[in-house]
């Protein structure tokens, strides 16, 4: 696994101690997160090599950590400019059909996919992610708004769900946080588990103005961020079949693609 600068643990640990002292849903403090984790997780799951290979935001042991769990919703809204919910909302204003099957890929925390169950709230919606501690955290997240998701620890390379099991699938800020070689996997994922009219739509970094901005990488953790940034999401999601693919611009730092599954 490659070392974190310096620095850069420092200047992280600083602002995620003191997050972490405000604790402001007491998550961590109740023991039941730790055996819902362990129950979550698969012992027979095997984690990909470019998941267990890095320090994902700097954070040891990245996303299998509870520190990356706990700080995550505490980090996201002062990252995510103009804000979390605003940039999510984004994702959300672009499903224009009435979806009754929804998986959210990568889906950390549930934060989008909670917001993705408001929305549509005849949806089932289901969400996948390797993390077992991100995934506690969405569990405890969706208990206390009384809302009703299923989550699942899996790899969105290679589901296991049903094909034409879905009728949207969605993926915030996942795609940056894999190799090119796996994004693509991710996306030939998609395709097979769209049903024959299902979208699929893709909220992430843009790629053309991340180009370049390797400080980014150090600063914030991010390994694949420059992988990511000089390939192109639309090339990748009709190489996988989608028809009709479009991205447009989100506040300058962002990128929403939308595609269709014909056939």
């Amino acid at each position: 696994m490659t070392e974190t600068h310096p620095a850069t643990a420092n200047f992280f640990s600083t602002i995620l101690q003191s997050l972490i002292r405000q604790d402001p849903l007491g998550w961590y403090k109740d023991e039941k997160w730790y055996q819902e984790a362990v129950l979550i997780q698969n012992s027979e799951f095997s984690y990909p090599a470019y998941y267990t290979a890095h320090h994902f935001h700097n954070v040891t042991d990245g996303y299998l950590s509870v520190v990356a769990a706990l700080s995550y919703d505490l980090v996201s809204p002062l990252l995510l400019l103009p804000g979390e919910q605003v940039v999510r909302q984004e994702l959300l204003q672009s499903i224009a059909h009435s979806p009754t099957r929804i998986l959210d890929l990568g889906c950390g925390t549930g934060t989008a996919t909670l917001m993705l169950k408001q929305a549509v709230p005849r949806a089932e919606v289901t969400g996948l992610d390797l993390s077992p501690y991100m995934l506690s955290r969405a569990i405890h997240k969706t208990r206390a708004a009384g809302l009703e998701v299923e989550f699942v620890q899996g790899n969105a390379e290679c589901t296991h769900f049903a094909t034409e099991s879905f009728d949207l699938v969605v993926a915030s800020f996942l795609l940056h946080e894999t190799p090119a070689l796996v994004s693509q996997a991710i996306l030939r994922e998609c395709h097979r588990l769209l049903s024959v009219g299902g979208r699929l739509v893709i909220l992430d970094g843009h790629q053309h103005n991340l180009r370049g901005l390797t400080r980014w990488d150090h600063l914030f953790g991010e390994p694949y961020l420059q992988d990511y940034s000089w390939n192109s999401t639309n090339a990748w999601m009709e190489a996988a079949g989608l028809t009709g693919v479009k991205t447009e611009p989100i506040w300058w730092l962002y990128q929403l693609s939308h595609g269709l599954k014909q056939s």
